[in-house]
């Protein structure tokens, strides 16, 4: 809506590709009671998870399908789609694979519908890029497991640099990139490393692929990049205002922020509304404050520098919000923001959008169904934390998205949802059957005594703001 895309309306059909164990697809299912939601993976248990939760939350609209991208390509039988998302998918598959991909989204998305696709991005990656190759093809000398591959790609790719060799000299930001490395999880490492389909592409390689699907870019979905105020500098804007081919102007912004993953919304079809229907649009969507205005920064660090969030516009729109989930045009008929120019507020408000301290909303209306259905999901969620899984993210019925929560703060949740007395205790407990380590500040906790008063601490916090913000979406 910012770059003034028109997006699908009313009741909508949802396709996710490559859904992994279902978590996405349930939840928007489950807080989307408008939306009939198809998620896909060629995994067999990934897709006897996501229906053992679909099941266990009573979520009737959604449905999962075991197939390849190939079987998917040549269905003949699937509905038209107002949305197909692939999260995770497209830099790690092969290019046969890529093919079928675009040859789904040609077939299947409706005339107006929207694709959403995250990929490895160049110029960010162009170090990275020889990391990888390096940790997988140096890693699988004399096989072993996925950790033996790691630390052998790991080792070689530091002795390397010990020997000074050039490409480390030439590109420091690779050695930095490497130390980072050893601290991250096997499974991240596994996935994005040791593929044997790995790929980063250039916005203009995607550009030509999807163009196959006759889908044309529409904009970032990273709100983060809208924000051209905070991102170039005004001889850097002068510059890509100059550009008239939108492929070479995002490949010059991709240059100018050394991009190394990018989240694109590409078009079907679809036309830019009037502006006095943007403007109508703006002001019936709605917003909710994820966190209290005390705690919200007033300055901010950006690629050009140090911002100061201007007091007389930004403290009236955050008091508003925070007494709960507003919509523009309520926003405006507040006292203190109607003393504001609309432009100011929306401003504003998307500047707050992109600093992830506002969130867009669905409308009030429906949200007691809504709510009920992710109540529902949410217990579903809280049972496999419980039986031990990991699982960040819980349906929010303001929202109508997951809502993100770190590892400690979803085991709080799974105590305070099922009435722990001895909240501490039971999170103690989770992490020692699931072996993991407690952490502060980088290191390990070490005996019960620490472990219980670091805990308390961290319950203190939960308690006090986290389980505020989970209430301020609806999740509990």
């Amino acid at each position: 809506m910012s770059q003034g895309v028109g997006a699908p309306q009313g009741p909508l059909s949802y396709l996710e590709i490559g859904c992994g164990n279902g978590l996405t697809a349930n939840i928007v299912a489950a807080a989307n009671p408008d939306v009939d939601v198809t998620g896909v993976d060629f995994n067999p248990a990934h897709v006897r998870q996501a229906r053992a939760l679909a099941e266990a939350a009573g979520t009737r609209n959604v449905r999962f399908l075991e197939r390849s991208f190939q079987d998917l390509a040549g269905d003949d039988t699937l509905p038209g789609f107002d949305v197909i998302a692939l999260h995770g998918v497209y830099s790690w598959v092969s290019a046969a694979n890529r093919g079928h991909i675009c040859e789904i989204i040609r077939k299947n998305l409706k005339p107006g519908g929207i694709v959403y696709i995250s990929y490895n991005a160049y110029p960010g990656w162009s170090a990275g890029a020889t990391l990888q190759r390096l940790l997988r093809d140096g890693g699988a000398l004399g096989g072993g497991s996925v950790v033996q591959q790691l630390q052998r790609g790991l080792g070689l790719a530091g002795r390397l640099r010990e020997l000074n060799a050039s490409f480390f000299t030439a590109n420091p930001e690779a050695g930095r990139v490497l130390d980072v490395l050893g601290n991250l999880s096997a499974n991240y490492l596994a996935h994005e490393y040791l593929n044997r389909d790995w790929n980063a592409f250039y916005f203009s390689d995607i550009a030509r692929e999807l163009g196959e699907a006759k889908v044309v870019f529409g904009a970032s979905a990273n709100l983060a990049q809208h924000a051209d105020l905070l991102n170039f500098t005004d001889d850097q804007r002068k510059l890509l205002a100059s550009i008239p081919d939108v492929t070479v102007r995002e490949l010059v912004r991709d240059t100018l922020l050394n991009t190394s993953f990018r989240r694109d919304i590409f078009v079907r079809g679809a036309g830019v509304p009037a502006r006095s229907v943007q403007r109508e649009l703006w002001n019936a969507q709605r917003f909710v404050l994820l966190q209290d205005p005390a705690d919200v920064p007033r300055k901010i660090t950006a690629q050009v520098g140090e911002v100061t969030l201007n007091a007389d516009v930004y403290e009236p729109v955050l008091a508003t919000l925070a007494r709960g989930p507003q919509t523009l045009g309520e926003l405006m008929r507040d006292e203190a923001v109607s003393r504001l120019a609309w432009e100011q507020a929306a401003e504003a408000l998307l500047f707050l959008v992109i600093l992830g301290v506002v969130q867009i909303a669905l409308p009030a209306d429906g949200e007691a169904e809504r709510a009920v259905r992710t109540k529902a999901i949410n217990a579903a969620i809280v049972a496999r934390i419980r039986a031990g899984e990991n699982i960040h993210a819980f349906a929010s019925p303001v929202t109508g998205s997951g809502i993100s929560v770190d590892g400690l703060s979803q085991l709080f949740l799974a105590a305070h949802w099922t009435g722990e007395a001895d909240k501490v205790g039971y999170v103690l407990a989770q992490l020692k059957e699931k072996g993991q380590v407690l952490r502060k500040d980088g290191s390990a906790v070490e005996g019960d005594e620490a472990a219980r008063a670091h805990l308390q601490e961290a319950l203190g916090a939960f308690e006090d703001k986290t389980i505020r913000l989970l209430q301020r979406v609806g999740v509990v």
